[in-house]
């Protein structure tokens, strides 16, 4: 009875699934929206912000300079700052992986001078 563990452990999980779905439904609402509410928005063809209300909303309860919003400069919608970052981030790891292979055909060439040397001595 005891000797098939993957049994108790769906049982398990279906025991720990099964109450939530039962609160769920008895209560008259679901704990989550689920796929229906998504997929009902989405047939909609309109998104929760379509016309940006909530963004000037927010900045204006929150009391947002307009120094302080998102403007295009830089590549690619980034700050030059950021792009450079990002470059130099990128460079150094192509020159590690670079240095890496390096050394690892140098260090193969070494070892491999060194067993020849060791077979002429024996």
């Amino acid at each position: 009875m005891y000797d098939d563990p993957l049994k108790w452990m769906l049982f398990a999980l279906l025991a720990l699934a099964l109450p939530s779905s039962l609160i769920s439904e008895r209560s008259g609402f679901p704990l989550h929206p689920g796929p229906n509410a998504c997929l009902a928005q989405a047939g909609t063809g309109e998104s929760a912000d379509s016309n940006g209300t909530d963004i000037r909303w927010f900045r204006e309860e929150m009391k947002i300079s307009p120094k302080y919003l998102e403007r295009k400069e830089g590549i690619l919608g980034m700050s030059w700052p950021h792009f450079f970052v990002m470059l130099f981030l990128v460079l150094f790891f192509l020159g590690a992986t670079a240095a890496f292979f390096l050394r690892h055909r140098r260090t193969k060439q070494i070892l491999e001078e060194l067993l020849r040397e060791e077979k002429k001595n024996m």
